[in-house]
C-alpha cells in the first residue's frame, strides 16, 4: 500500500544543496508536535477542518519566528536552519492540501497527488501521515487512536536516531583524525628537516609512492564514510549472506 501511496507523488522537487543535509531535532520533532496536536484537537471533537486550520496556523508562527523568515539570502544561513525552514515550508504545504480535502470531503489519500517537498524527510513522514489517515478511513479505526499511534512511532524513531548519532560519534571521530595523519607526517617530516615533500614530488619513486598513498587514502577515506552511513541507516555493513 505505501508503494502505492508512493507512486501519486511521482516527482519530488529536490533540492541538492540541502539533501545530504541531516534532520536536525528540531526538524524531526516538528511532526510528533504536529500530530500530537492534530490528535488531541480530534480527542476534543472538533471538525476536521477546523483542526487543520489550527494546527496550520500553529506551523504559520512557527515560521514567522524563525530567522530565516525576515531574511533574503536564505543560502547564506547555516545548512540546518535551512533545512528546517524547508521543512516547516513542506508542513504548510501538506496542511494546505489537507485542509482543501477535508473542506471538500475529498479522500485524503489525494492529498499526494503530484505534492511537491523539499526535504526528503518530509516526505517520508508526510507518506506515513497520510498512509495512517487512508487506513483509519478504509477500516474504520478511530483516527484520532492512530494519529496517536503515529506520534509515538515518530517519537522512538527520533530516539533512535539520536542513539545512533551518539554510538556513531566516536568513529567518526577516529576516521576523521586517521584521515589528517599523512598530512600530519609530512609536516613533521618536514619540520625534522627530511624534506619529504622533495622526494615525493621530484623523484619518480616518490611520485609513484604519492600517488598510490592518495589512492589509499582517498579509497580508506571513502570506505570509511560509507560504512559509517550504513550503520546509521541500520544497514547491514556487507551483502554476502551466510
Amino acid at each position: 500500500m505505501l508503494q502505492q501511496l508512493k507512486n501519486m507523488v511521482p516527482q519530488r522537487r529536490k533540492n541538492y544543496l540541502l539533501e545530504s543535509t541531516t534532520p536536525s531535532v528540531q526538524e524531526q520533532e516538528l511532526w510528533p508536535d504536529m500530530t500530537w496536536r492534530m490528535s488531541s484537537l480530534l480527542r476534543a471533537g472538533l471538525r476536521l477542518p477546523n483542526i487543520l486550520k489550527t494546527v496550520h496556523q500553529h506551523i504559520e508562527n512557527l515560521v514567522s519566528e524563525h530567522p530565516l523568515h525576515t531574511q533574503t539570502h536564505i543560502l547564506f544561513s547555516r545548512r540546518e536552519q535551512r533545512a528546517y525552514y524547508l521543512a516547516l515550508e513542506d508542513a504548510i504545504r501538506l496542511l494546505q492540501r489537507m485542509y482543501r480535502a477535508a473542506y471538500t470531503g475529498a479522500p485524503m489519500v489525494t492529498v499526494l497527488k503530484d505534492l511537491s517537498l523539499a526535504r526528503s524527510y518530509s516526505y517520508q513522514r508526510c507518506l506515513e501521515l497520510i498512509s495512517c489517515w487512508y487506513i483509519a478511513e478504509k477500516t474504520g479505526a478511530p483516527i484520532a487512536q492512530a494519529i496517536e499511534r503515529l506520534a509515538r512511532f515518530y517519537e522512538r524513531e527520533i530516539d533512535l536516531d539520536q542513539s545512533r548519532r551518539s554510538a556513531m560519534a566516536a568513529p567518526q571521530t577516529t576516521g576523521t583524525i586517521l584521515s589528517w595523519l599523512p598530512a600530519l607526517g609530512l609536516t613533521l617530516g618536514a619540520l625534522m628537516g627530511a624534506k619529504p615533500i622533495e622526494i615525493l614530488t621530484q623523484t619518480w619513486g616518490g611520485i609513484l609512492l604519492s600517488l598510490m598513498g592518495l589512492w589509499l587514502a582517498l579509497a580508506g577515506r571513502l570506505w570509511t564514510s560509507k560504512l559509517i552511513a550504513q550503520a546509521q541507516k541500520g544497514q547491514p555493513c556487507s551483502s554476502k549472506t551466510h
